[in-house]
């Protein structure tokens, strides 16, 4: 992946994060009600609080920080970013779209997929969950298993993010976008790089899912926080978790943190990060037709020793 990432020029031109963040810019409170529905007329947008689960309910407090603007998002040790007061999350229109390209091209090529359909990496073969039942369509266990794909635990991690070119490529981006600073590694030697990509980069991913949203809905999520979520995982990640969201090719979807402005993505690039602590839900479109579209979604968190492989049971 190192050699890789400097043949595609993927660190050198590494998009600086903006140094005025959405949080700054926003309009007053009236405009931003009428503008929230201004482009969303396809999605349903009910307020679902009947979808609001009891477990989740407590998470509710990280939402109320983000209005109040006491939790910002970062990464334990590096500058943190201020999200935008309207949707609750900072917005990247457009993080590296060649390597989001090859990516969804590689996750909807069936040689990729093993006989019951898993995603495999280098004939390496992994299910996805198949037991989160919050789910905007009528839940199926063993398409929820083809269309998610869970990546964790510490060895797995590295293997994805180094046999998957454009995976570590934009997971660098991420960084990027988190002020973690890789540019660094472009005065490092082949052997440095490698050192500090498995001793002070790959650890700050905890987990990454893949997700084919479609019209069956078995990977758009109602009301949940990622902190509970990902529960199973050892150690246990903290209330600073940051979640990322790619999407990797066109077409509309949508996600919204609860009593927050929705978010839209449109094309590939287009990503969201926020406290992955906090509720939030997919938006499910009024009639989703045929189109499909991939995401994946990194979840970082520092510090961080290991991780134990294991399959989390969502329910």
């Amino acid at each position: 992946m190192k050699r890789r990432m400097e043949e595609d020029g993927t660190l050198s031109k590494a998009r600086k994060p903006d140094s005025t963040d959405e949080a700054h810019l926003q309009p007053d409170a009236a405009t931003s009600r009428a503008d929230s529905k201004h482009g969303f007329e396809d999605f349903d947008l009910a307020p679902r609080k009947e979808q609001l689960a009891i477990d989740v309910q407590p998470s509710l407090k990280h939402n109320e920080k983000i209005k109040e603007g006491a939790l910002d998002v970062g990464l334990t040790g590096y500058a943190p970013r201020r999200a935008s007061m309207g949707t609750g999350v900072i917005t990247v229109k457009s993080l590296h779209v060649p390597a989001c390209h090859k990516l969804a091209a590689f996750l909807s090529d069936p040689k990729n997929r093993s006989p019951e359909g898993y995603l495999m990496i280098k004939q390496k073969p992994f299910p996805g969950y198949d037991q989160y039942n919050r789910v905007h369509g009528m839940f199926h266990s063993m398409l929820q298993a083809v269309q998610t794909t869970q990546v964790q635990g510490k060895e797995s991690i590295a293997f994805a993010l180094t046999q998957l070119p454009p995976l570590g490529e934009l997971f660098v981006m991420v960084l990027q976008e988190l002020r973690v600073p890789v540019h660094t590694l472009r005065n490092m030697s082949p052997a440095e790089r490698q050192t500090a990509f498995h001793t002070s980069f790959f650890p700050l991913c905890r987990a990454i899912h893949f997700l084919r949203q479609d019209r069956h809905a078995n990977a758009l999520f109602k009301w949940h926080d990622d902190l509970k979520d990902l529960k199973g995982l050892r150690p246990a990640v903290s209330e600073q978790m940051v979640t990322a969201i790619v999407q990797l090719n066109d077409g509309d979807t949508a996600m919204r943190l609860y009593d927050f402005e929705p978010h839209k993505f449109s094309q590939a690039g287009n990503c969201v990060l926020f406290n992955g602590a906090a509720v939030h839900e997919s938006v499910p479109l009024k009639d989703p037709g045929d189109r499909v579209v991939f995401k994946v979604a990194f979840f970082l968190d520092a510090p961080h020793t290991s991780v134990k492989p294991r399959n989390l049971k969502r329910t």
